[in-house]
């Protein structure tokens, strides 16, 4: 099983102005002196707790369908307790989180709408080079000739970094590949909600956004997302957020260039939220795996 190393990103954008929506990026393993809060839910939850999760399983046989049956308060909750198993692809990547987040491509349908909707967007929030900024500019104001360039540049295929790529990949905390499903979690700890909106879109919730990344690569299998947040059980609030995430206005905001029966399917697999505390005690791990913070001078060398 395969897991990719990427580069530190945090809500930062590239040289060229490519925008990059990663959260914390960091490994319990490999921080190296960067500054991070100390109670970063990715070093003080996801990694700890997916790092003994695969100590104790690595095929994932033993626990993955467990963390499935945990969320409530989405679409609906699961009840198929069948064993999934982590895919054994030597081209592929079949886990990642930490240090080892794994990258989503933007699907091409979502650029292309951001290119022709352009209008749309803030002209406050313009980043990047001085050309970078003179060419959104003009999608800004839909001048013709620069539109058919970045819309032809896109069906080049030209993804990664560019003055026409609106929106970068997307890093879900923890990332699963099964042969029955791709599954997607965003990790919370002292965060009072989700994040929602991006830099060129601000109706697009963090979670749906993970889902309709990772919808271009299930082939024919299910996509599941959900949530895991602090405190003993879910809280009111986050139960509401939960609920508000497959929105008929969340949808549409968010997904605006799915047709409605695809917005229905990515809607069916977002299974809502549960805790860190309710995770460790469905799947066998003791408490005391969950790091209460990181000292301020910590590194890794």
């Amino acid at each position: 099983m395969k897991r990719p190393g990427r580069p530190n990103k945090k809500n930062d954008e590239g040289p060229s102005g490519a925008e990059y929506d990663g959260f914390s990026t960091d490994s319990l393993a490999a921080l190296q002196g960067d500054a991070v809060g100390k109670y970063d839910s990715s070093l003080t939850r996801v990694v700890p707790v997916f790092d003994e999760l695969m100590r104790q399983d690595p095929t994932g046989e033993a626990w993955i369908h467990r963390l499935l049956s945990l969320p409530q308060h989405g679409a609906r909750m699961l009840t198929d307790r069948r064993e999934l198993r982590l895919r054994n692809s030597p081209q592929g990547v079949s886990y990642g989180w930490g240090q080892h987040e794994v990258a989503l491509q933007p699907p091409l349908s979502l650029l292309t709408w951001l290119v022709r909707n352009a209008d749309k967007m803030d002209i406050d929030r313009l980043r990047g080079s001085r050309s970078t900024i003179e060419k959104r500019r003009a999608l800004l104001h839909r001048d013709p000739i620069v539109m058919s360039e970045a819309l032809e540049l896109l069906n080049r295929r030209s993804r990664g970094r560019g003055w026409h790529i609106l929106e970068g990949p997307s890093y879900p905390d923890a990332f699963l590949d099964t042969d029955e499903a791709v599954i997607v979690i965003e990790g919370k700890r002292t965060e009072r909600g989700p994040t929602i909106g991006t830099t060129f879109m601000s109706g697009r919730h963090q979670m749906l956004r993970h889902m309709d990344c990772a919808w271009e690569i299930r082939e024919q299998r299910e996509v599941y997302g959900f949530f895991i947040v602090e405190g003993p059980k879910v809280s009111a609030d986050w139960a509401t957020f939960a609920s508000e995430t497959v929105s008929k206005g969340a949808l549409s905001s968010s997904l605006p260039h799915r047709t409605v029966e695809d917005r229905a399917l990515i809607k069916r697999g977002f299974l809502g939220v549960t805790t860190w505390q309710e995770v460790c005690d469905a799947v066998g791990l003791d408490r005391s795996v969950l790091i209460q913070e990181v000292a301020a001078n910590y590194a890794c060398t």
